[in-house]
């Protein structure tokens, strides 16, 4: 009678194997969420970029067909262009009937909420807010900035030495999301800045 020795993984293999197989998974897993993180960093970037430039292009052809009517820090007050000042700055741009500036999306009433500069750093730096470009028109309100951007700060300086021109000087950041991570946010900021007139851009 012939004895048929049965083979079987000892329980150290059966160990071996599964610390390998966990240690290729991990790594997978890893090398996975790093692609993703990148590609979503690179994402946030275009959206960033892409929103400079819908904004400047606004901004520019307004200012090409309209010109510079000056810069206040008073949603109140229409801006004038006194010959005596050179240069001023501000929170708000105005060109013509329309007028540039930031404001709080209220979640509650869906009203826009203007900010001065006094508030910028108070409720622009906060997260939860999400403080976005418009443009108004008397009474209509444009969004020049998609809901994947938020600014930290904006000013407007208008100069006018011979030429008018306005440097728009901005720090934006991604807006919250669910699938954005709070370093990420905190990370990933554009500073810009860009000088208009009615003939040129120059952008650093």
């Amino acid at each position: 009678m012939n004895n048929h020795k049965l083979k079987a993984f000892t329980l150290l293999e059966i160990l071996v194997a599964l610390t390998i197989f966990s240690i290729f998974m991990v790594s997978m897993i890893m090398i996975y969420a790093s692609s993703a993180n990148i590609d979503r960093k690179i994402e946030i970037n275009r959206s960033m970029q892409e929103n400079t430039k819908n904004i400047i292009e606004t901004i520019a052809e307004d200012i090409r067909k309209n010109g510079i009517s000056w810069v206040s820090d008073t949603l109140w007050i229409w801006c004038s262009f006194p010959s005596t000042d050179l240069y001023k700055s501000g929170d708000k741009l105005c060109v013509w009937t329309n007028n540039y500036y930031l404001v709080i999306k209220n979640s509650v009433t869906w009203n826009y909420q203007r900010i001065d500069s006094s508030n910028i750093q108070t409720k622009c730096w906060d997260l939860k807010n999400e403080c976005i470009l418009v443009r108004k028109q008397w009474s209509d309100i444009t969004r020049l900035s998609n809901s994947r951007v938020r600014f930290t700060n904006l000013e407007f300086l208008v100069s006018n030495d011979n030429i008018p021109k306005v440097t728009i000087i901005y720090e934006m950041q991604p807006s919250i999301k669910k699938w954005v991570k709070y370093e990420t946010i905190k990370n990933s900021k554009l500073n810009f800045q860009t000088t208009i007139t009615s003939r040129l851009i120059k952008t650093n």
